[in-house]
């Protein structure tokens, strides 16, 4: 008697024996899945800082680093060139500006003359150089005026030392 009703005491119904393993296996599931969540966060945590150092470094971050680069250097090559074809530019201006105060067109347009000698196209710088009957050619600012020597004078003088 005294047996049975231990031995009964200690075999439990088979439904709460069912109940009580199916709380434990829900206990061990949460548990598990608690621990396998710990080792995922854990796992992101460690791999979170490397990834953030491979995207600083990786190709296309540097590829846009060094196009921006490029980007800048351009302008500056831009800036730098345009600055100095403007100072090119102006050294230029005033050079020319100079040549044409002594350009040989400049002084004819203010009244002076070309004189060539028709036969070897020479210019002519004194009247020593032409002889009576010699053609010349004139060259004023604009067209040509042909003549012929009719006489000379040496001296500087206009109108002394006819030769």
């Amino acid at each position: 008697g005294h047996r049975v009703q231990v031995l009964r005491h200690r075999l439990k119904d088979p439904g709460t024996r069912l109940v009580e393993q199916r709380q434990r296996l829900d206990e061990t599931l949460l548990r598990m899945r608690h621990a396998v969540q710990n080792v995922i966060t854990r796992s992101r945590e460690r791999l979170s800082a490397p990834a953030g150092r491979l995207r600083l470094h990786s190709p296309e971050k540097q590829i846009d680093t060094l196009n921006a680069t490029v980007g800048i250097l351009e302008n500056r090559l831009k800036t730098g060139m345009q600055n100095r074809l403007s100072a090119h530019r102006a050294a230029m201006e005033r050079t020319v500006a100079r040549l044409e105060t002594v350009s040989p067109l400049s002084v004819l347009s203010r009244g002076y003359s070309l004189v060539i000698a028709q036969k070897d196209n020479r210019i002519v710088r004194n009247a020593e150089e032409v002889k009576e009957g010699d053609k010349l050619r004139i060259r004023p600012h604009s067209g040509e005026i042909l003549c012929e020597v009719t006489g000379t004078h040496t001296d500087h003088i206009y109108g002394k030392g006819k030769t």
